[in-house]
């Protein structure tokens, strides 16, 4: 059976993707360091286990979605460990796992069994039915396309639309006409994001909640990824309880907002082809040159009495602290992995943020102050605000007010810090960056760059950053103690390999020479890249030919395709999005348990 839409190839054969979505983290924190060492052959070992898990379920062969929500897959099942009872059934276990290949390893995680059988395919399916305690689940989806290939490039022409259509086949209630961005007005787009936005009104003005990421110091709003589970979501409101409850986990959803007052809002956005995400989509319909994404904002009224709890002049001038639940066994990112598994193992909670606070919205500008100085928003947030669409600033004056003479509280003091701009979240970065320095001349923009390429702040670099020095006459051939921005660029060990790779382009093509230090950096990189197409880039990188733009696969590049400029990015383990801020304020990045001391601010 062709996909819809589908060109068909002489190499094209019948082939099943595994989507694992959050599962991903389950099999890297879980069962993959069980067979790390064992020799094993297949590329793909855990596969085992959870198809013989899968066939001890209700359902069995088959089985449909949401059959088995009553028991929740943990990693500690024997029975994944012993064969098959039928003979046939381990023997055809075997076979599935044997010919997996590992298309994406990152995310989206995503493996592919070739030329499969009708037998194989009902077995594949039984994995549908397993819980996990993530409440994210496995999709097995049927597609016609070429071998499968270990690149991203791959996932991005066949797999991610495959999984799209089948995800709006089943349940239609994922595609949401964009009201903002690029496709403002056409028709519905896949959305796997959601992004909540608790809001309240004091007399005229207007107040937001964010949460800080205690990893890189950006603030921002609850939010995540659909769980579409059999114990997952079944709506975007969903999504913004479930995501609510788990960052701010002592402050319940139904107890912080009302969900009377609330507004969905669909926003698009255009990427490169490039950006490694299972939220870039291609569409030829609605983009020609690239990818395209949408994110489900929900913008709900907050109540009374969570907005005097949490605010900065109301709770004593100090940023609202995030509670650990109680009666839960909590862990936070810094802890061991051992203790992490306990996630997947046990449900135990993952704390993500330890602070929050309330930014105040100028209803006229739609810019955004702070109760204190130095918050660094991500700029998805600060740019949809500064962008005042016409139907949440309609919502936001419609919000119930707050009457704080009532609750005996005389007002609440202006807020007086401007609220600074972060990069994360956002695709345009290069647009931010010329915000940020918009008259930046080449010594100093020669300075910013070799700060950023040599900072041992633990943060990674921004490719963007790079190609705005350069724009404002940085030298590209700038040294530091001995060695090239090139070289530094490479070896930067916080960047990840898209980045740098990027980066190491524009510099090559801005005059930066490829000398033996710079091969060898190059050399490293490459021996940990996964991405074929990203390995070739490498090579020709190494030889001293920056590589061009490479073209989609299954279409020829025509002379109108313009250059595509921004590469992949990096993913947080949980939340992601994308690759943090450069810290251009000096700042450490910190990951704290809690009761440990937090850095001193201005205003402390």
């Amino acid at each position: 059976m062709v996909s819809e839409g589908q060109a068909v190839g002489d190499d094209f054969g019948t082939h099943v993707t595994l989507f694992l979505q959050e599962v991903q983290h389950f099999v890297e924190d879980v069962l993959a360091p069980r067979f790390s060492g064992c020799g094993a052959a297949a590329e793909c070992p855990w596969l085992v286990w959870l198809l013989r898990i899968a066939l001890l379920q209700p359902t069995g062969r088959g089985g449909s979605l949401g059959a088995a929500r009553h028991c929740v897959i943990t990693g500690l099942e024997t029975a994944g460990w012993i064969p098959a009872g039928d003979a046939d059934a381990e023997m055809l276990i075997q076979r599935v796992a044997s010919r997996a290949v590992c298309c994406f390893a990152k995310e989206p995680f995503m493996v592919v069994i070739p030329e499969i059988s009708k037998m194989e395919r009902q077995l594949l399916d039984s994995l549908e039915c397993l819980s996990f305690h993530c409440h994210g689940g496995i999709r097995s989806i049927v597609f016609q396309g070429p071998p499968p290939q270990r690149a991203w490039s791959y996932v991005y022409e066949y797999l991610m639309p495959a999984f799209a259509r089948r995800m709006l086949r089943d349940e239609p209630q994922w595609a949401l006409p964009p009201k903002h961005g690029p496709l403002n007005g056409c028709r519905p787009v896949f959305a796997r994001t959601a992004r909540v936005c608790a809001a309240a009104r004091v007399k005229e003005r207007l107040f937001l909640f964010v949460l800080r990421e205690d990893d890189h110091e950006i603030w921002g709003v609850p939010g995540g990824a659909v769980a579409r589970g059999p114990n997952g979501d079944r709506s975007f409101l969903d999504t913004a309880r479930r995501e609510w409850d788990e960052e701010v986990p002592c402050n319940a959803w139904a107890d912080s907002v009302d969900v009377r007052h609330r507004l969905l809002l669909a926003v698009s956005k255009l990427n490169s082809s490039k950006w490694v995400s299972s939220m870039n989509l291609k569409e030829p319909d609605l983009s020609t040159k690239g990818g395209v994404s949408c994110t489900a904002w929900i913008f709900v009224a907050a109540r009374e009495a969570f907005f005097l709890e949490s605010e900065w002049h109301s709770s004593g001038r100090r940023l609202f602290d995030i509670r650990e639940p109680e009666h839960e066994d909590v862990f936070y990112k810094c802890d061991a992995r051992e203790d992490l598994c306990k996630i997947h193992t046990h449900g135990a909670h993952l704390m993500e943020h330890t602070a929050g606070t309330w930014l105040e919205l100028d209803f006229a500008s739609g810019w955004l102050k702070a109760p204190l100085p130095g918050v660094r928003l991500r700029a998805d947030v600060a740019m949809l605000l500064q962008s005042r669409p016409a139907e949440v600033w309609q919502f936001l004056a419609g919000l119930p007010a707050i009457d704080l003479e009532r609750d005996g509280v005389c007002g609440i003091p202006q807020y007086c810090y401007p609220v600074l701009l972060s990069t994360v979240g956002v695709r345009e970065k290069l647009a931010v960056y010329r915000a940020m320095y918009p008259k930046l001349g080449p010594v100093a923009a020669t300075r910013l760059l070799r700060t950023s390429l040599t900072s041992k702040d633990g943060a990674p670099y921004d490719a963007e950053l790079v190609q705005r020095c350069l724009e404002c006459g940085a030298e590209a051939t700038e040294h530091f103690c001995g060695k090239s921005v090139l070289y530094w660029a490479l070896v930067h060990p916080a960047t990840c390999g898209p980045v740098a790779q990027w980066a190491a382009i524009q510099l090559s093509r801005a005059g930066a020479r490829m000398g033996r230090h710079e091969v060898k950096a190059i050399r490293a990189r490459l021996e940990k890249e996964e991405d074929q197409d990203r390995a070739d880039d490498w090579r020709s990188l190494a030889s001293g030919r920056p590589p061009n733009p490479r073209p989609s696969l299954g279409r020829r590049r025509s002379s109108s395709d313009s250059t595509v400029s921004t590469p992949a990015e990096g993913k947080g383990r949980e939340k992601g999005a994308g690759s943090s801020a450069p810290r251009l304020d000096g700042s450490q990045r910190s990951v704290r348990r809690r009761g440990a001391a937090a850095a001193p601010t201005a205003c402390q």
